[in-house]
C-alpha cells in the first residue's frame, strides 16, 4: 500500500512540476504564428558574401543568385540596397 502511495505522490508531484512548462510551451507555440515583424529595416556589415553592389558588379550577381542577406530581407518583406545608393547594406567585397 505504501508503494502505491509513493508512486501516486511522485506522479502527482512530477505532474505539478511539469504543468507550468507545458502551459508555457503551449502558449509559445500558439503565439508564434501571431508574432509580427518588429523591425522595419535590415542593416548588413560584411564582406563579399554580403555585398549587394557597393563595389560594382564583380562581387554581386544582380538577381540570378540572391545572396543570403537579400533572401532574408525578401523573406521579411524588407528592402535591401547598397549603402552608396542610400541603403543599409554596408558590406563591401574586394
Amino acid at each position: 500500500m505504501t508503494q502505491k502511495r509513493t508512486l501516486l505522490k511522485y506522479g502527482i508531484l512530477s505532474l505539478a512540476l511539469a504543468a507550468p512548462y507545458g502551459i508555457l510551451s503551449l502558449a509559445l507555440a500558439l503565439a508564434a504564428p501571431l508574432s509580427a515583424c518588429a523591425f522595419d529595416s535590415l542593416t548588413v556589415f560584411g564582406d563579399s558574401l554580403s555585398d549587394t553592389g557597393n563595389n560594382g558588379r564583380w562581387t554581386w550577381d544582380s538577381g540570378q543568385n540572391k545572396l543570403y542577406d537579400e533572401q532574408l530581407a525578401e523573406r521579411f518583406g524588407l528592402a535591401l540596397s547598397p549603402s552608396n545608393n542610400g541603403g543599409s547594406n554596408y558590406a563591401a567585397g574586394g
